[in-house]
């Protein structure tokens, strides 16, 4: 049922020097190149965030729907991340570290240029798929960088933004060393730096609905700019693979819509398959296709296959059950199924549905872990067929745990003989005493996910 597939699979073409993955995520088959970069400072948090919620709209054909291609690195620095450092493991500021003519060998800079393997993968990537044009995501300033020829992209994503949101416009000038000043000058290809205010002097949602208005700008303007180019119609050029990365497959079936819906694990699906190990299921957008829960289902997909060198416990990712109604946050399927209901039925009608039971069912998961938005407070409910109590680690992960009644698909795999987790996220975000960022934050998730990967 599982089957081996590179058709716009998020590639490892890297490492970190901690042995973290350096994943790019490609989106879309034709048309011009956008390559999206993020937290190449590991500190910078927002950027992480925004890089989350954008994988998950692209997964609907966000790119497709505007004839471009687009690049997504959301974690150029995960080392940094994990640390939550400004700079890589070995102190050197990535965003200094590029072969621009205007290098400078000291301090943060590193000796020479390039001389970190998260620079050298950036530097390689560039290099092989040659982008039409690059947005980099920072903290925490509010504004709209731009470097060599870029101020045309740069006017058409700050006039995007609604008003009450706009991020002026700035022309800060080169930096040693900087991606801005190796892209935007030596290679001349337009570059524009998006960076967010911090979340105390203004809120973070409001601020990626504007980023995601001025990167679907940006999207129809690199449409437009390069319409009928040679270097457009070409199919994306082959990228290095780690193979003991990740692995990547789909299913042989597509949506109602005739998308796919994409596999990943960080085990050979060889070994899944003979029942060797038993893996923990997400699944991503089985429960709803509400915003919310994608992109904290986003967050521990990246936790789990990217920010975590060493896995022990096999994890696989469903990033949609449901991908036709990503674009919409829908719960129904482009013939108007509820993909939830449907999947908890006597005889599922739906192909996502039938899908899903089967690799349910294929997969014997030691733990299926399914995520709610739309809902009235953050929380978990764990269920094992047995009446376990939650695992200690889960317990003990700083989540709140409830017992309240299951979403459709999660009964089903309890009564099936599967333990199951689900995670529920707060939709009044902007009530009570925290803030909506506190309420809404990926982080909220984190230990929970440790926990899973420990003691499940």
């Amino acid at each position: 049922m599982i089957t081996p597939s590179s058709v716009l699979a998020p590639c490892c073409i890297g490492r970190s020097l901690e042995g973290r993955l350096f994943v790019v995520d490609r989106f879309g088959m034709t048309g011009p190149i956008l390559l999206v970069v993020a937290a190449i400072y590991g500190n910078e948090h927002s950027a992480v965030t925004a890089a989350e919620r954008l994988r998950a709209r692209l997964l609907s054909g966000w790119a497709e729907r505007r004839d471009v291609r687009v690049a997504l690195v959301g974690s150029s620095n995960p080392d940094g991340i994990a640390a939550h450092t400004r700079e890589n493991a070995r102190g050197i500021d990535l965003n200094r570290n590029f072969p621009a003519d205007n290098f400078q060998s000291e301090g943060a800079r590193g000796d020479q240029a390039k001389s970190e393997p998260e620079t050298r993968a950036l530097v390689e990537l560039i290099d092989i798929i040659a982008p039409h044009a690059v947005v980099a995501l920072h903290c925490c300033e509010p504004m709209l960088d731009y470097d060599g020829d870029s101020r045309d992209m740069a006017r058409v994503m700050h006039e995007s933004m609604p008003r009450d949101v706009r991020f002026p416009l700035e022309r800060l000038g080169s930096q040693p060393g900087s991606m801005g000043s190796w892209m935007g000058f030596e290679r001349d290809t337009p570059i524009v730096t998006l960076e967010f205010a911090a979340a105390d002097k203004r809120p973070l949602l409001e601020q990626y609905g504007a980023t995601e208005s001025a990167l679907d700008a940006a999207m129809r303007w690199l449409s437009r700019r390069h319409t009928g180019g040679d270097d457009t119609s070409q199919p994306w050029p082959d990228l290095p693979h780690d193979g003991e990365a990740n692995h990547v497959g789909t299913i042989p079936a597509s949506s109602a819509g005739g998308r796919p819906i994409r596999l990943e694990s960080t085990a050979p699906l060889e070994s899944l398959r003979s029942g060797a190990s038993r893996p923990i299921l997400l699944l991503g957008g089985a429960l709803d296709n509400d915003w919310r829960s994608l992109q904290i289902a986003e967050h521990l997909r990246r936790l789990a296959h990217v920010q975590s060198p060493h896995v022990d416990r096999p994890v696989i990712t469903i990033d949609s059950l449901n991908p036709d109604g990503v674009a919409d946050a829908a719960p129904r399927n482009e013939v108007d199924v509820d993909i939830a209901r449907d999947l908890a039925a006597d005889s599922p009608r739906s192909a996502e549905a039938q899908l899903g039971r089967r690799l349910v069912d294929d997969l014997a998961p030691r733990l299926v872990v399914g995520v709610r938005g739309r809902d009235h407070r953050s929380g978990a409910q764990y269920r094992s067929p047995d009446d376990r109590a939650p695992p200690e680690a889960l317990r003990a992960s700083g989540l709140s745990m409830q017992t309240r009644p299951l979403a459709p698909p999660l009964e089903y795999c309890l009564e099936t003989g599967h333990p199951v987790l689900q995670l529920d996220v707060h939709e009044h975000c902007g009530e009570g005493r925290r803030a909506p960022e506190t309420l809404m934050s990926p982080s909220h998730f984190d230990h929970p996910l440790e926990a899973m990967l420990s003691d499940m």
